[in-house]
């Protein structure tokens, strides 16, 4: 299980962690879009101090690679907020780069955080709405934004114990792209990429794997 290749590098793609407590990092982005994308979620933020793997990526990322990135039993929750929090958390936790900050968070691909500019799902924030974000629930209690925030809405943020650890998740993710690639690499010639597309190529490949039709995945086939 440790070998095991959970995720493939695409066309161009890089991925490191190395230095990640001094500034934006590709690993710790993909990680932040991973629990992003696995909670439902419109954005999710990481901590530095969190992605522990000091690793350039040569390839593929394995179980293991998971497991040395993200060593601790960080649970997860989402929470709603405006974007301006999610402005002012992340921009003061960083303040101390390019000198190392443990406590500066990451954040997925679809996020674009400026003093000036914040964009979520790569798309311009509206100030009004309240964004769904994934938050490791040890930054709600000690970034002084995201605290400030938590007491003034109790009402909005999860228990601790409703979250779910970063490993799992991680793992839930990469599975599922390694299907993707699959059916991608089974499905070249089709440019139909809806949903229901999407559906119906992974129950086709399923039905390839499934040689005694019972609907079901056996060790074997």
């Amino acid at each position: 299980l440790e070998i095991a290749t959970l995720y493939e590098f695409r066309e161009g793609e890089s991925l490191s962690s190395q230095d990640v407590r001094k500034g934006a990092s590709s690993m710790a982005g993909l990680l932040a879009t991973a629990i992003r994308d696995c909670l439902e979620a419109d954005a999710a933020m990481i901590n530095s101090g969190a992605v522990r793997g000091e690793k350039i990526y040569d390839g593929v990322v394995t179980f293991a690679d998971l497991r040395r990135e993200c060593p601790f039993p960080t649970e997860f929750v989402v929470v709603p907020m405006p974007s301006a929090v999610l402005q002012d958390a992340v921009l003061s936790s960083r303040g101390a780069w390019p000198s190392e900050a443990p406590e500066a968070l990451q954040v997925d691909s679809g996020v674009e955080i400026s003093t000036g500019t914040v964009r979520v799902r790569e798309e311009v924030a509206d100030p009004d709405r309240l964004y769904s974000v994934a938050c490791d629930v040890y930054d709600l209690a000690k970034n002084p934004v995201l605290k400030d925030y938590c007491e003034r809405h109790p009402d909005r943020i999860p228990p601790a114990d409703a979250g779910r650890p970063a490993l799992p998740i991680l793992v839930e993710f990469f599975c599922g792209e390694m299907w993707k690639q699959l059916v991608d690499a089974h499905e070249q010639d089709s440019e139909d990429h809806t949903a229901e597309a999407e559906r119906r190529k992974m129950e086709h490949l399923f039905a390839l794997f499934d040689y005694d039709h019972n609907d079901q995945l056996c060790a074997k086939e």
